[in-house]
Order: C-alpha cells, then sequence, then structure tokens
C-alpha cells in the first residue's frame, strides 16, 4: 500500500518537473519571440524609409526628365525661329519699303 502511495508521489513530482521545465522553456521562448519581434519592426521600418527614399528619387528624376524634355523643346524652338533683332530689322525695312510706296502712290 505505501509502495503505491509513493509511486504516484513520484509521478506527481516527475509531472511537477516537466510542468517547471516546459514553463521554462516557454519563458525563454516568449523573450525569443520578443526580440524577434523588435528586429522585425526594425527591418520593417528600415525597409519601409528604404521605399520612400527610392519614391522620393524617383520623383526626382520624373522631375529632372521632365525638366529635360521642357528646355529640348525650348531649344529646339529657339533654334527654328529667327532672331528678334533680325525680324525687328526686317520689319523696320518693310515698313520703309510700305512708306516709300505710299508717297509714290499719293
Amino acid at each position: 500500500m505505501y509502495k503505491s502511495i509513493f509511486n504516484q508521489i513520484d509521478q506527481i513530482k516527475l509531472n511537477n518537473k516537466r510542468t517547471h521545465a516546459a514553463i521554462q522553456v516557454n519563458e525563454e521562448a516568449k523573450v525569443m519571440y520578443s526580440i524577434l519581434d523588435e528586429q522585425v519592426k526594425q527591418q520593417v521600418e528600415k525597409a519601409r524609409d528604404q521605399v520612400n527614399d527610392s519614391q522620393n528619387i524617383l520623383r526626382k528624376a520624373h522631375e529632372r526628365r521632365r525638366s529635360a524634355v521642357k528646355c529640348h523643346a525650348l531649344t529646339k524652338i529657339i533654334k527654328t525661329k529667327p532672331d528678334r533683332m533680325e525680324l525687328e530689322g526686317k520689319r523696320h525695312i518693310l515698313e520703309k519699303n510700305l512708306e516709300s510706296r505710299k508717297v509714290i502712290l499719293y
């Protein structure tokens, strides 16, 4: 009779040790997961910053490209259109010719 009671007590002690060991393992896992959680949060924040930086770089590159296209278009217009001074000179000459022809007609 005592032998079975001692066996039951030994079994309870063993179960108690296993429970405490499981609790300790769970606590250690909890700590490791909290550390992992912090690392993941830091990496996500770092990735978010990199994405924002990349978006800013792309936005600036797009603005530069648009400005370059505008400059190219203006350069093309400037090259194809005659100089303003040259046009003023031609207009002045044409006005003189027109006035001299008006004088001749009247």
